[in-house]
This record gives C-alpha cells, structure tokens and sequence, in this order.
C-alpha cells in the first residue's frame, strides 16, 4: 500500500491559495533576493490572505512523542499535537492563532510532517486541511483520540476547530480510483461560500456541502510518459479572475519532468488549462490575470501571463510548500516546507 502514497507523498508540500490581501512586510524586496517576512516555522505549507490583509500560514507541526509508525520519506514518524496555523500581519507581527492540531513527524529532526497543509479565507469563514493520515485510513493505529483529525477539512473559529469533512472515511469506504486505500488531505479552497478540497493521495478533487457530504467532482487519472505510467496527483487550488476553479498536479512517480498540468474546472466539466510543468505544488494568480505556478523541484515560481508568456520569478527555493501573491504582485513563498524551526516565508518582487 505504500506505492501509492509514495506517489502522492511529495505533494503534501502544496497548497491553494486566493490572490487576495495586501502585503505584508513593511520592508520592500531587494533587488538581490526576497525578504524573510516570516521564520521559525515547523514545515510551512499552504499560504493564504486573511480578509484583514494578514498571511495565513498552515504549519504542518514537527510530530511528538505519541504512536509512532513507518514513515515516509523517514524511517518512521510520531504524532503529536504540533500542527499551526500563523498569522503574519502587515506590520509583520507574526503569532500562532490555532495550535494543536494534528502532526505526523521524523521523531528526531521533526521534519517531514504530515499535519496541517493549507487554509483558505472567505468571508470571514476559515478553514484548514489536515494531511495524512496516509495508509491507516480507519486511524485504528493511533490510541490517540486526537488522530482522528488527520485526512480531515476543518472550520476554524478563533482558536479553535471542529472538523467538516471527512476525506480519508470517503477514501476508505469507496477508493474512487481503485488504486489501493491511501489518504492525504492536501488542499482547500473556500470562496464564494462554497468549500472545495483535494486528497492528493486519492486523486480526488470534492465539493464539500455544508452537512459535510462530499460531492466527487472528479477522479484524476492515471497518464503514461517514455511508456512508464504515473499518477496524476493532485496538489493545489484556487480560483481564477474568471470564476472558475484551477487544479495543479504533481505527478507520481517517476515525476516526470515537463508532465505536470493545470486544470481549469466549472461545473460543465474539467480541461487541460496549461502544462509543460514540473512538480507543480501551487499555483495562484495575480492582480493582472497572471498565473503562478510554483515548482517544488527545481524551486522556483514561474509567471504565465495572460497571453502565454512565461517567466521565472523566484528560484533558489529549498521545498517550497505554498504560494501566495499580493496585489501589488510581490510573490510569497513558504520555504523549506520539510524542516521544522527553519521554515520561512519569503517575499519577492512582482
């Protein structure tokens, strides 16, 4: 059961995000490099703006020291309660307002979370997806109560959650690609008062209804390059200046350079928007129409604009976890995405 959520592992690293809020650091870019305007994070993923023009962060925690399990990427990994949400405001201030929340984690260096991966703002509604919980789908593997939060949708109010969808229950009571019971909660998209969610390691991308049901909105399929089938995996989402949904995909593995693809969703259907991509983890777009496509391999954020044009606008990243753009177009970055305590988030100019 692990191939398959060794194919969707890497995409626990991404996050959806809306292009909306003001900047945050009070600083401008240099010309020679970004600007830390967030640090000492524990595996930063997701960004996203609060309707306060503050930056959300999802941190997905450095595990503890409850049940621990083979891991991947790392020989094994504990769970504890040190999954995040920060906020930086515009004065860049920077505080954890929900803490918490589930973390699967390297027991020694914390690193290579699962736990929180993204939130998404609207309307004054928050809401945050818990990865995991990878092949322990009925979550009988943890004695902690608490684990049962992990492959989880949750609402955020003040500091606290409760959980409004269920994506790894949906995954093991119905598998929709028939490609073994593997789980991992990745993105969440809020906007127009509808709640949209991907399970990167399902392949799955929901509409989550206000009872909480899940409506299957579509099932990625597998794809072939150089004659090797892989996964689609998908990894991000968020909404574009023309109303309809957007999807990035990683890939499985092999991870195919040149493979991953952008979706463009409404409720007619699905198409291929864009592709000619590489391990693609976020995306968002900008102020102009612009789409951002942030690269976990080879680190780098890539601008299509909107008449095809394409331009590296931040490299040098080391795991990037989730993209954010401001409107002014300065580009934010959560770097470092695996490492706990040494995660940052970076600005870069527009």
């Amino acid at each position: 059961m692990r191939t398959k959520l060794l194919a969707a592992a890497s995409a626990v690293l991404a996050a959806g995000v809306t292009a909306t809020g003001l900047d945050v650091a009070s600083a401008s870019p240099s010309p020679s490099g970004p600007v830390v305007v967030a640090s000492g994070l524990d595996n930063p993923r997701g960004l996203a703006w609060a309707g306060n023009g503050a930056l959300l962060v999802a941190e997905a925690g450095r595990g503890g020291s409850g049940t621990c399990l083979p891991g991947i990427f790392t020989a094994q990994w504990c769970i504890g309660t040190s999954g995040a949400i920060t906020q930086v405001k515009r004065n860049g201030q920077q505080r954890r307002i929900v803490d918490g929340l589930p973390s699967l984690a390297d027991p020694i260096t914390g690193g290579f979370a699962f736990g929180p991966s993204d939130v998404s703002a609207d309307h004054g509604r928050l809401y945050a997806s818990v990865g995991g919980p990878a092949d322990q789908l009925d979550r009988s593997a943890f004695s902690e109560p608490f684990a049962s939060g992990l492959g989880t949708i949750q609402r955020v109010t003040g500091a606290r959650t409760r959980i409004v969808a269920d994506l790894a229950a949906y995954e093991l009571a119905n598998d929709p690609d028939q490609q073994l019971h593997e789980s991992n909660a990745q993105s969440v998209l809020a906007t127009g008062g509808k709640l949209y969610a991907i399970d990167a390691a399902g392949n799955t991308f929901f509409r989550v209804k206000q009872s909480g049901e899940l409506n299957l909105l579509n099932i990625f399929d597998n794809r072939v390059a150089n004659g090797v089938e892989y996964q689609a995996v998908p990894s991000a989402l968020a909404k574009g200046p023309d109303g309809a949904i957007y999807i990035s995909d990683l890939t499985g593995v092999p991870f195919p350079a040149g493979e991953s693809k952008i979706w463009r969703w409404t409720p007619s259907g699905i198409a291929m928007f864009a592709e000619g991509f590489t391990s693609a983890v976020d995306l968002a777009f900008g102020p102009d129409g612009s789409l951002y496509v942030l690269e976990i391999f080879p680190g780098q954020v890539i601008r299509v604009a909107p008449g095809g044009a394409r331009t590296v606008v931040a490299d040098g990243l080391n795991f990037p976890g989730g993209l954010a753009i401001g409107r002014d177009g300065a580009v934010y970055v959560s770097d470092c995405g695996v490492c706990a305590g040494a995660g940052t988030v970076l600005r870069f100019a527009g």
